[in-house]
């Protein structure tokens, strides 16, 4: 693409070239230049007199990097720039420069923002003690003023605060029962907290068994945001530049049953014997089920909260690792479920239910391929998909536990390791063999002795729920 210039005054009123080159905007004062990318450009105000850029940048201008096992995360602030056009005739200008107001047209169809309908409703459910408690400071300094600037009227902008446990829940039902089943407007909800707040939005959303659509931003400010990580984003501003951009893709939820089965643990069909728990509603989760390893991690480490800040995990998981337990399950996979083969780096897909027993070192499903930063657990998920990834391993030993857990730091390099098995399946069934908890998306459930776990990706189109886009 040609590259287009023009010439301002900047806010020191000194004379100052502006232009367009590899999808950045530079500004070029006397030698010294200031690049902007134009990813980051939220808003562009112009006028007879003056032009203003509003962006959103990270520190350094550059996106944060993924080295390290735990890399540190980065955060955008917001940021403008005021010019003004010069005062007279600027020949430098006047030979193939455009003028101020046409640059800044052009710029502005660079941006790849697409506008909203001028009657669209943005609703936003917060969690004010959500990670570090600064949803609210976030809400007031970066997603308040980008939606603002950004042309979104603030009469159509409501804010929904939680006050305790489980109030995302009530809230996003309320809305969903309230405003979705009876809008003819576009609606867009933000879910402003970490996983656990949009674990209460989306099974409100669930609960009010409403069908209809909704668009979802998910703006992580919590202590754990695997999902937002999943979808590549860093922070608020992140968020609400996606927003901007308009990209979707659905979101797929996991229906989850717990039961009974009321014939021995060894019988060869016992998966036709299982009768599920009478509840009003299956709870949803979008990020993690767990069985074994990562459970205790999860429940061990909660009797030191209030002792110790993250590092507890690290010293239950090393506490793990030296005890090795092994955890007896039966698995069933639904018809069709897909096996990652690493040597030839294909899938086989099995024709009927795939039965996988034994004692399990470790077992984790999920939609996300990561679940912190970095740590790349499950690297062919998608939460668009419907299925759920598993990532098993039987037997295993203590070094052989380490070397998985290491290289999923590694870009996911575990998936290679001899005695890891990587599935995906729309469904399955796992029956315990003795009394165990269960982790889902972060909360910890109990199961009987021989008790089973039914994980389902849900269908919405055909079970009557709400249908979700989430922007990316």
């Amino acid at each position: 693409m040609a590259q287009i210039r023009t010439a301002v005054k900047g806010q020191d009123s000194n004379r100052i070239e502006l232009f367009i080159e590899d999808d950045v905007l530079v500004e070029s004062n006397n030698g010294s230049n200031t690049t902007i990318p134009l990813q980051d450009i939220f808003a562009i105000k112009t006028s007879i007199t003056a032009f203003v850029v509003n962006y959103a940048s990270y520190p350094t201008a550059t996106e944060p990097t993924k080295e390290g096992l735990r890399p540190k995360a980065v955060t955008r602030a917001l940021n403008v720039r005021f010019y003004q056009p010069l005062e007279g005739v600027d020949e430098t200008a006047a030979a193939g420069y455009l003028g101020p107001g046409d640059f800044f047209e052009q710029l502005q169809k660079r941006l790849q923002i697409k506008p909203l309908a001028s009657n669209t409703k943005v609703h936003a459910i917060l969690n004010p003690v959500s990670g570090l408690r600064q949803s609210l400071e976030n809400w007031k300094n970066i997603i308040a003023p980008m939606l603002s600037l950004s042309g979104i009227a603030d009469d159509n902008v409501l804010l929904h605060t939680s006050k305790g446990v489980m109030d995302g829940n009530k809230l996003a039902k309320d809305l969903a029962l309230n405003v979705l089943a009876k809008s003819e407007e576009p609606i867009i909800l933000l879910c402003i907290g970490g996983d656990g707040t949009l674990h209460e939005v989306i099974n409100g959303l669930s609960q009010a068994s409403v069908q209809t659509k909704l668009q979802l931003v998910v703006i992580p400010t919590g202590s754990g945001n695997a999902f937002a990580n999943a979808l590549g984003i860093t922070d608020p501003a992140d968020a609400v530049l996606r927003l901007l951009r308009g990209n979707q893709q659905p979101l797929r939820t996991i229906r989850v049953s717990i039961g009974k089965c009321s014939v021995p643990y060894d019988t060869q069909n016992w998966h036709s014997h299982v009768e599920f728990d009478h509840v009003d509603h299956d709870p949803r989760i979008m990020v993690v089920f767990s069985f074994g390893f990562h459970t205790q991690i999860v429940s061990k480490s909660d009797y030191l909260r209030p002792f110790m800040g993250n590092s507890r995990f690290s010293l239950v998981a090393g506490f793990l690792l030296w005890w090795m337990p092994q955890y007896g399950g039966r698995l069933v996979l639904d018809e069709g479920a897909q096996e990652y083969n690493a040597e030839q780096q294909n899938w086989r897909t099995a024709n009927d239910k795939t039965h996988i027993d034994g004692k399990y070192t470790y077992f984790l499903g999920s939609k996300m391929p990561e679940l912190e930063p970095g740590f790349r657990i499950a690297p062919f998920a998608s939460t668009s998909d419907e299925h759920v990834d598993l990532v098993l391993l039987r037997d295993g030993t203590s070094d052989e536990l380490k070397s998985i857990l290491y290289k999923a730091f590694a870009k996911g390099s575990h998936i290679n390791e001899p005695k890891l098995e990587y599935w995906k399946a729309k469904g399955f069934l796992l029956r315990v063999q003795d009394a165990a908890e269960v982790c889902l998306d972060g909360e910890i459930h109990k199961v009987p002795k021989g008790g089973v776990i039914r994980l389902q990706v849900v269908q919405p189109s055909t079970e009557g729920e709400i249908a979700i886009d989430v922007f990316m």
